[in-house]
């Protein structure tokens, strides 16, 4: 390919002597730092018997009525007897309360606990309708003499246990330490209420930046299951709750979702947009470059050369025999032979091309010079 002028081609980046893998590799090393810093939201258990997963502290339980369950242990006076192998770890706290129109207002039952995160979600066992009992519970944050949320259930007819249900959420706190009071209410209007804890979810930033929780692990000689990730189960019918504030995030089929690095995944999504917007760009530079040299090339190509069909106009015998001097010189010239450093082909096609039109002004001094040298033209003999 021809050789172009340094004018032929505009003072850009384009025409950087840098090469093409050198500019590529800055942009491609950043997709493992956009994964990186995105994947930095960690799903925390807290189970009901167990505690925290990561800090080892196991939530306080205040009041009377108290009832640690497990599959493997059945209550046999209890009066709630759901299936044990669904609930989270196979372990929850049962606590129930009567409304006796004579004995003076019951004190509430609490069980509470502390996160160092920005959401958190609770999650118990709702009774069903064969038993009489309803859910009513009251949450307070941080200490807060007025109730965060309210949650209110009674199971319609002919329900069952509705396992692994949310019954608190929320996602609006400050990333830091927190404290979480559940209680659970008796009035009038539910003359006997069931709370079936299983266990709690909060979300921390694992960032490098980010603060580790400052809770001292706990004495119990409990051990904790691996840290999980898993996704936030979806909300119960709205017909199941009578009054809350807290939007409900449940699990119907009372299965928990297997243990997934939801930061992960999204770290994973952001990290191929931005390999693909990095690959887009790459081809779109490389598609700019190929047109501007193919642009530059075309303009090369536009340069007027005579032709063997334009005819040089001679003045005079003298100019023909000046140039029919210079003619045989020219025509010893040959075409440059291509050298280590890479001429063009385009020389040689000049030359060719040259020579060409020599030989046609060779022909045409020939003819020229053949009338004027020539004998004298009489219009008719003498006699």
């Amino acid at each position: 390919m021809a050789e172009h002028p340094s004018s032929l081609c505009s003072p850009c980046s384009f025409c950087s002597p840098v090469p093409l893998s050198m500019r590529i590799i800055p942009h491609v090393s950043l997709l493992p730092l956009v994964t990186v810093t995105t994947a930095s939201i960690q799903n925390i258990t807290i189970d009901d018997a167990n505690g925290d997963e990561v800090t080892g502290e196991v939530p306080s339980y205040y009041g009377n009525g108290w009832n640690a369950r497990s599959a493997s242990t059945p209550c046999t006076g209890c009066v709630s007897q759901p299936d044990g192998q669904l609930f989270w770890n196979h372990t929850w706290h049962d606590q129930s309360a009567a409304y006796s129109p004579d004995a003076s207002p019951p004190i509430p039952s609490n069980f509470s606990f502390r996160f160092s995160g920005k959401s958190v979600w609770i999650y118990c066992t709702l009774p069903g309708s064969d038993i009489k009992a309803s859910t009513r519970l009251q949450f307070y944050l941080d200490n807060n003499a007025e109730p965060d949320s309210t949650f209110d259930y009674v199971p319609p007819d002919g329900s069952t246990y509705a396992y692994n249900q949310a019954v608190y959420g929320t996602t609006s706190l400050l990333d830091g330490e927190h404290t979480m009071l559940v209680s659970n209410l008796v009035s009038q209007e539910s003359l006997w209420t069931l709370l079936l804890f299983d266990y709690a979810v909060y979300q921390r930033d694992i960032s490098p930046n980010a603060t580790s929780p400052q809770s001292e692990p706990s004495t119990s000689d409990a051990g904790s299951t691996p840290t999980s990730t898993s996704q936030i189960p979806t909300s119960i019918p709205s017909s199941y709750v009578t009054a809350t504030t807290a939007q409900p995030y449940g699990n119907e089929d009372g299965g928990r979702s297997s243990p997934t690095a939801a930061g992960v995944r999204i770290g994973g999504a952001v990290g191929g947009v931005f390999a693909a917007a990095i690959a887009i760009g790459i081809l779109s530079w490389w598609g700019v470059r190929r047109r501007r040299k193919r642009k530059s090339l075309e303009m090369a190509d536009m340069t007027p050369y005579p032709t063997a069909t334009q005819k040089p106009p001679f003045a005079s015998a003298g100019i023909a025999r000046s140039l029919m001097t210079t003619a045989p010189a020219l025509e010893q010239q040959k075409a440059p032979s291509p050298t280590s450093s890479g001429q063009s082909t385009r020389a040689v096609t000049d030359g060719t091309v040259l020579l060409g039109e020599m030989a046609r002004m060779r022909e045409d001094f020939e003819r020229l010079r053949s009338r004027i040298d020539g004998p004298p033209q009489y219009d008719h003999v003498r006699q």
